[in-house]
């Protein structure tokens, strides 16, 4: 179940203003809890395969966004690095040490984890709160 809560958007200036709407509170699941808890669903892989396994992928998949690569996840889906840059007057004057100043990290979900498919599965629970 997803937890969420409501909140009431205070802008006046908008349509939207005074409307309520839902906010999914979320848990936090450390890596050491990620490993133990896909090692309790395997009949295969212990908790310290599954946190090797994991670990190499952390080191590798970083090294291949940072060669240029898109990586595909399986089902997870494809991870691929974009580049924010400053613009400069003319293709001469760029310099990537200087006009390039973000990379982000763009996550491109599988058919398992589309918004679309998720949301026909999931169950909301609504938090107590003063609302």
């Amino acid at each position: 179940m997803i937890p969420y809560t409501l909140y009431q958007n205070q802008n006046a200036n908008i349509s939207s203003g005074g409307k309520w709407y839902a906010r999914a509170v979320h848990q936090h699941m450390g890596f050491k809890e990620l490993c133990r808890h896909v090692a309790s669903h395997s009949m295969l892989l212990d908790e310290s395969t599954i946190k090797a396994v994991m670990t190499a992928l952390e080191d590798e998949v970083g090294q291949l966004l940072l060669d240029g690569y898109s990586v595909q996840m399986g089902e997870l889906g494809t991870l691929s690095l974009t580049i924010g840059s400053q613009g400069a007057e003319s293709a001469a004057d760029f310099r990537a040490d200087r006009d390039i100043n973000a990379l982000r990290l763009n996550i491109f979900p599988g058919s398992k984890l589309r918004t679309s498919r998720l949301l026909k599965k999931a169950k909301f629970h609504k938090l107590k709160n003063e609302n």
